[in-house]
């Protein structure tokens, strides 16, 4: 337990510039990947639209859900 708890101490020093420099960082290395492997972009939109709607799920329910007691 002491290495998950070290995490989640590490995590609430992250804040909002952190989060979105790690964002701007995973959209970099997305662009790199995409970039070098061309044949990633002949995949349709729309399941880069389905995967970005999963990958949303989470966040959205946290962020919008109730409190827990």
């Amino acid at each position: 337990m002491p290495a998950r708890r070290k995490l989640r101490t590490a995590q609430s020093r992250f804040g909002i510039w952190d989060m979105k420099l790690a964002q701007a960082a995973a959209i970099c290395l997305a662009l790199t990947v995409a970039k070098l492997v061309p044949q990633i972009m002949t995949i349709s939109a729309w399941w880069f639209a389905v995967v970005a709607v999963l990958c949303a799920i989470r966040p959205v329910h946290v962020f919008y859900g109730r409190a827990r007691s």
